[in-house]
């Protein structure tokens, strides 16, 4: 499994999946697994 940092965007549409912007890529992936640092708000 390979870390990304992401911001959080919503929950997809069409699967029980997580939506997040990948910081990097600029991009929005999609993902079943997502671990969130509350702590950093």
């Amino acid at each position: 499994m390979t870390q990304k940092k992401c911001d959080f965007v919503g929950i997809s549409g069409y699967s029980k999946a997580y939506g997040l912007y990948n910081l990097i890529t600029k991009k929005i992936v999609i993902s079943l697994v997502a671990l969130f640092d509350e702590d950093r708000m």
